[in-house]
Formats: C-alpha cells, structure tokens, sequence
C-alpha cells in the first residue's frame, strides 16, 4: 500500500482554478486522485466514456457467457449426430440462422469496441 506523507500546496490563477474544475467534473475524479493521475501521466476520460466501457464490458462477458453455452450444444450435437443420432434438416437450420445472428452481434460489439477506442 502506497504511503502519501507529502503535502503540496498549489495557488491557480482564476482561470487555471477554473479549469482544474471543468477538468475534475468533466472526468468525475475527486481532487486528489484528478492530480495523482495528472502527476503519474495517467490518461484521463470523461465520466460518460468510463461509463460506457462499463456498460460494454458487462455486455461482452454476458455475450461471452451465450457464446460459451452455444458451444456446449455443439458439442451434444456433434456428439449425437456421430454416434448415429441425427437432427432433424429442420434444426440443424434454426441452429444455424441462431449461430448466424450470434456472429453478426459479435462483430457489431467488436466494430463498437474499436469506434470507442478511436475517440
């Protein structure tokens, strides 16, 4: 655990104090950690980018979590169509236009992922 017995006293000019606030809100950084991140060459984002890559990291593990389960029933399936037991035509499509939505979602998570690493 870090030890911080070091206190540094800063006075800003009206537009500089102006700033250090439009930057703390902007970010949603208390005081201190603002100008701990500031002094460590942390990059800094505003709240609703950190928000949203929240939001975005709970959508994928969930979409992993369906990938996983998809993944299983393959296997059954394979399983019983090479010990004998064959599908119905019927469900071997539906599975495939399923396993075809999953993949279009997928790629739609991964195109917004890159979009919001640009900004």
């Amino acid at each position: 655990m870090r030890k911080r017995n070091n206190t540094v006293s800063v006075r800003l000019s009206d537009d500089e104090l102006q700033a250090f606030n439009d930057l703390q809100e902007k970010t949603g950084l208390p005081k201190h950690a603002l100008i701990t991140r500031l002094v460590s060459g942390a990059k800094l984002f505003p709240t609703e980018y950190t928000e949203g890559m929240k939001k975005l990291v709970s959508v994928t593990y969930q979409l992993m979590q369906q990938i996983r389960k998809i993944g299983v029933n393959l296997n059954q399936i394979a399983r019983a169509c090479n010990s004998g037991n064959y599908y119905d035509l019927k469900d071997l499509n539906e599975i495939n236009i399923k396993i075809s939505k999953l993949l279009e979602v997928a790629k739609w998570l991964c195109s917004s992922v890159l979009i919001i690493k640009k900004r």
